[in-house]
């Protein structure tokens, strides 16, 4: 069987470079998406942004634009078929479970293909975050990654505690950088993989 061409759909780009808040609504075609942001460990910029899509976007190319940041996407509905696209080639097609976690390196960009309605929240953390918290915390990580679709019970209550504080306006900044600080501690106490270590997951999860 012949392999799958590359990227088939006309991709819908990103107005904005930052993949978060508005920026990365608009990859997937909203507008005011809502988000927080706070500078950690120096002026590493941490966000969350709240994606609500519904049937419209349904086979539509959503492609995310190459920076050097992670996404971790904690998937809040349950959807039958997700495509996930990096550097233009197909890396996992499968459904997702309410509370499953995908984290994409977006260094050669991503795209991503909907089946139906699908809700998230995509946490954005750039590699010099990863690495100032993992020096802070003692710890030897080279990039994070997860095996798509695992299920990660912490991340999902502090997504939720994220949730919450994007209905508080304006939230208390204080609460947040806890919050932010803890989901990122987790995420790479977690999800980080050391130097040489094998490779968790694959490309999808990296």
């Amino acid at each position: 069987m012949p392999p799958r061409a590359a990227l088939p759909d006309p991709p819908v780009h990103a107005r904005a470079k930052a993949a978060y808040g508005d920026g990365l609504g608009r990859c997937f075609g909203l507008r005011n998406a809502p988000a927080l942001c706070v500078e950690l460990a120096g002026r590493s910029t941490f966000a969350a942004t709240l994606l609500r899509c519904d049937s419209a976007r349904a086979g539509v190319m959503n492609e995310i634009p190459a920076q050097d940041v992670y996404l971790a996407a904690l998937h809040l509905t349950a959807v039958d078929n997700h495509e996930t696209w990096l550097a233009g080639r197909l890396a996992a097609a499968r459904g997702y479970e309410p509370g499953a976690l995908q984290i994409l390196d977006l260094r050669e960009g991503a795209a991503v293909r909907l089946a139906g309605p699908w809700e998230a929240l995509s946490l954005y953390l750039p590699r010099s975050l990863v690495r100032a918290v993992s020096s802070r915390n003692g710890e030897a990580v080279e990039h994070l990654a997860c095996e798509p679709g695992v299920a990660d019970p912490v991340l999902a209550h502090l997504g939720a505690a994220v949730i919450a504080l994007l209905a508080r306006q304006p939230p208390s900044r204080a609460l947040l950088r806890r919050v932010a600080m803890a989901t990122c501690a987790h995420l790479v106490h977690a999800h980080g993989v050391a130097p040489d270590a094998p490779t968790r997951g694959h490309r999808a999860g990296r």
